[in-house]
């Protein structure tokens, strides 16, 4: 090609500079059988600004073969949405036609582009070129279109359990249609089939616990519940006996009280001579 200012643009082809002698430049770019696309940028280095160009170029030899992809969607692919757009390349002899799962797409300078319908579950995507010689080419994928949120459920601690450590360990079972992840207090937690297992440090009192599970095609379920930590013993007491000392009173009675301010007090444990 030819630049007018040679010393303000700097040419690269397919991102290799190349050098500019009496304001022409060439170089060669190795072609792949079919389709090829050539970039030309101008980097213009007073204003730091790109102008990039494209060729397209197709390469056939004798053994004539049409070349198709398939870009997206990608084999194997989880999605909730109930559609999705297949796209991809194509280059054949003169105009090429393509049909997915039977409806044509418009093919634009080797590119075709088509909005497909989903069921849910498992979709076959079936792509076919026909180019003017009549030679076929043909790409099959498998996407999976999943709009259930994961269901969680038997999840422990229960509502309101009460616990003696900051450190709480959340069990429960979560199922779906598609490979899913568990996160407790938004650290992942450790699946073992349907079940899970999870740990959460926590601060002392009323806390709530928040279990969310996300499958790969980006549906969410969430189950929160609170707990009350205490990890802080009752106040220290004192016990008195009425009468103190030797006596012959065969029921002596026994005073004592204590209080406790995060959870209270469940109930008094009392063991005479070390529990003899």
């Amino acid at each position: 090609g030819r630049i007018e200012q040679p010393n303000k643009y700097q040419v690269t082809v397919n991102g290799v500079p190349i050098a500019v002698t009496n304001r022409l430049f060439s170089t060669e770019v190795p072609l792949v059988e079919g389709f090829n696309l050539i970039e030309i940028t101008f980097k213009d280095r007073t204003k730091n600004l790109n102008f990039t160009y494209y060729r397209q170029v197709i390469r056939r030899t004798a053994s004539h073969q049409l070349h198709l992809t398939i870009n997206n969607p990608q084999e194997q692919m989880y999605t909730a949405d109930p559609t999705i757009s297949v796209s991809g390349m194509v280059a054949g002899v003169g105009r090429v036609k393509v049909l997915v799962n039977g409806n044509e797409a418009p093919v634009t300078g080797g590119f075709y582009c088509l909005e497909i319908p989903l069921l849910e579950g498992e979709n076959p995507i079936r792509v076919i070129a026909i180019d003017e010689q009549g030679a076929t080419a043909e790409k099959e994928i498998t996407v999976f279109r999943d709009s259930t949120p994961p269901l969680i459920s038997e999840v422990l601690p229960a509502e309101g359990y009460l616990s003696a450590s900051k450190l709480v360990q959340v069990s429960g079972k979560v199922t779906d249609e598609s490979p899913v992840f568990v996160f407790v207090g938004n650290k992942a937690a450790f699946l073992d089939g349907p079940s899970f297992t999870g740990q959460v440090t926590v601060a002392e009192g009323w806390v709530a616990i928040t279990v969310q599970a996300q499958d790969i095609a980006g549906n969410t379920a969430t189950c929160s519940f609170n707990i009350l930590v205490d990890t802080t013993p009752p106040e220290a007491f004192t016990v008195t006996a009425d009468p103190d000392g030797w006596t012959n009173n065969p029921q002596p009675v026994i005073t004592f009280s204590t209080t406790d301010a995060t959870s209270g007090i469940s109930h008094y444990e009392l063991a005479i001579n070390n529990g003899e």
